[in-house]
């Protein structure tokens, strides 16, 4: 065979050593006519790395094009960028599957070896994370103790309790700085959860738009907007990949943030196949309000809570040991309150010129903040009936019926003054808005606190308004798509996200409406039916009124949040003209569900869905609509 130079037009890689030559590359190679076409000849050069390799291409005489041969597989073309196999040997056949084989356990194995080190990563972060707050509660201890235990141990002291209060004010501290990092690592978690997800999904987005814009909604539009997205999406994933970083000691920075997006990954992976069963499910029965994926809170996780648990036991039982120093009169709450009992009893005419009256509740407070370390108004609801201090307090200066005792407002002057504060804090530090069960234990503990106070009370007013300013953000907050139809079918993921966001916005409008006796009702008119359901819900709502099943069914959920207040038999407030819209959509469903049964859809697929439009309209009193 006679020796020539030819330019590789295509990179070709050598099985043996894995060097790629690339295209554009000048080689001396030996050619020889090919048996099998006839204006085309077999070429062959040597890799210049290992000399022993063979590498075969196909060159047509008359052109300078080109097809590879690797692995000893003869590759021919039958059109321009398109590749057929025309034979391959036995040998090479059986080395190729062996290697793939030895891939695929060597990939499998890399994956299982990634799995073990991310659990005990994030184990050895949890229980680093633990230890950090045992630390810091039990040095909170000794330091206090070692700044107060003298005065609190002096026999001569007329009220020990007071000596012990700076330790309370530290343990309170410390309940709270608990509450609030639980607060912020459901927080962190959902926000990078959502910035996970609409990353990729905005960029698939835009691609998409970009196609339909250009006019035309056929399916071979939708084909080509379906493979813009998910070019886009694929290459918005790449590019988020971390690259190694390492530090001292050959730590990898970025090891932390790719095992929380691994993970982040997983868990959109299990909401998406679940949202994907519940839907099917759904679109098979015409049963009326299926809950919708988002309506749920799941943001917590076991281990967090576990932790969480375990961090306040060891607080809780820190306090027990407040008063176990302080002299025996002074050791309990019981036996200082029996005290001044018989103190006013003995010495009336003294307890009232001495204006105990004045200082009794500042004897008490001590205890009392102590044993509401217990009170967790977020997550346990807990009537102060059952409490200890309520018990021995409540009657207290109250045996004489015929006159008013100037204690007879001591319980309601503790609950202002002690745990209306606990409550202030919870709500505006670490109250999760989109949580129901946090949102309904919130209300209970508002409504408690409301039953010993008045209505004009400072502290009382000020919880309303940071509970206002609370609700105002997370309306704020929200985002709820309103993606065209052709856009949802054409992006994967599309219309999962834009329902779960929906179900986010129906879950918040449901705990809105649970303050109803708290906050005032024009009030709460403006925040649900004005920022919420018109300038939120409704414009998402219009967006997917083609797919009349999906319409139907999120605007149950969206009225049955609403229920007990603008809507069903309890409602408490008059018919709002704010809510004309919601029926005139409602109205406009109906009609495009004559017209499809005019068009030849089948009276069954029709009628169980017109039923539960007529049952939405009877729950918003709209009786005449119905007829």
């Amino acid at each position: 065979m006679d020796r020539k130079q030819f330019w590789l037009r295509q990179s070709i890689k050598c099985d043996d050593c894995s060097l790629c030559t690339k295209r554009g590359t000048k080689v001396m190679a030996r050619s020889k006519i090919c048996k099998t076409r006839t204006r085309s000849k077999e070429v062959e050069f040597t890799c210049t790395r290992c000399r022993r390799q063979k590498i075969t291409f196909l060159y047509e005489t008359g052109s300078s094009s080109y097809i590879s041969c690797r692995g000893g597989r003869l590759v021919s073309e039958s059109k321009p960028g398109e590749y057929r196999i025309e034979e391959t040997t036995l040998e090479t056949q059986l080395k190729e599957e062996e290697k793939k084989r030895k891939k695929k356990e060597e990939e499998e194995k890399a994956e299982e070896e990634d799995d073990a080190a991310v659990a005990v990563f994030l184990q050895k972060q949890d229980d680093l994370r633990n230890l950090r707050v045992r630390k810091t509660i039990q040095s909170s201890l000794g330091f206090v103790k070692w700044d107060y235990g003298d005065e609190s141990n002096d026999p001569d002291d007329d009220n020990g309790s007071q000596h012990e209060a700076p330790f309370i004010e530290k343990l309170e501290k410390q309940m709270q700085k608990l509450n609030e990092d639980r607060a912020a690592a459901i927080l962190k978690r959902r926000s990078s959860d959502n910035n996970d997800e609409m990353h990729e999904l905005e960029a698939a987005i835009n691609a998409a738009m970009s196609v339909f814009n250009k006019g035309g909604g056929s399916d071979a539009m939708i084909e080509v907007a379906t493979r813009e997205a998910k070019a886009a999406s694929a290459a918005t994933k790449e590019q988020r990949n971390l690259p190694v970083e390492l530090v001292e000691f050959g730590r990898d920075t970025n090891l932390q943030k790719w095992m929380d997006m691994t993970r982040r990954a997983d868990v959109q992976r299990t909401t998406q196949a679940r949202s994907d069963a519940k839907r099917l499910s759904s679109m098979g029965s015409d049963g009326p309000y299926q809950q919708i994926e988002g309506e749920s809170s799941t943001d917590e996780s076991d281990s967090e809570t576990a932790a969480y648990k375990s961090n306040r036991d060891l607080l809780l039982q820190t306090a027990e040991q407040v008063f176990s120093d302080v002299v025996e009169e002074y050791s309990q709450l019981a036996v200082v309150e029996e005290r001044f009992d018989n103190w006013k009893k003995d010495y009336p005419s003294s307890d009232r010129d001495a204006y105990m009256s004045l200082s009794v509740p500042a004897t008490f407070t001590s205890y009392v903040r102590l044993e509401l370390l217990q009170w967790d108004p977020l997550h346990e609801y807990m009537d102060f009936i059952d409490m200890n201090w309520y018990s021995l307090l409540y009657s207290y200066g109250n045996e004489d019926e015929k006159d008013i005792s100037p204690d007879a407002n001591l319980v309601s002057h503790l609950v202002e003054k002690v745990a209306v504060p606990i409550l202030h804090h919870e709500i505006a530090h670490c109250w999760d808005m989109l949580s129901t069960r946090e949102t309904r234990n919130a209300v209970l503990a508002t409504e408690l606190v409301v039953r010993y106070i008045p209505a004009s009370s400072e502290s009382l007013i000020e919880l309303v308004a940071v509970l206002h300013d609370r609700l105002a953000d997370a309306i704020g907050d929200l985002v709820v798509p309103t993606w065209s139809p052709l856009v949802l079918k054409a992006v994967p993921n599309g219309a999962r996200v834009a329902a779960y966001r929906f179900g986010r916005s129906v879950r918040l409008m449901r705990n809105i409406c649970m303050w109803n006796k708290i906050i005032a009702l024009p009030v709460l008119d403006r925040l649900v039916l004005d920022d919420l359901l018109s300038g939120k819900v409704l414009p998402h709502l219009r967006s997917i009124q083609s797919n009349v099943h999906d319409a139907v069914t999120r605007t149950e959920r969206l009225i049955a949040s609403l229920c007990g207040v603008w809507a069903g038999p309890s409602a408490v407030g008059q018919r709002s003209p704010k809510l004309q819209p919601l029926v005139d959509y409602l109205l406009t469903l109906d009609r495009t569900l004559q017209k499809k049964h005019v068009s030849g859809l089948s009276e069954g697929e029709t009628s169980g869905l017109a039923r539960r439009l007529k049952k939405m309209l009877v729950e918003l009193n709209e009786y005449e609509q119905v007829c």
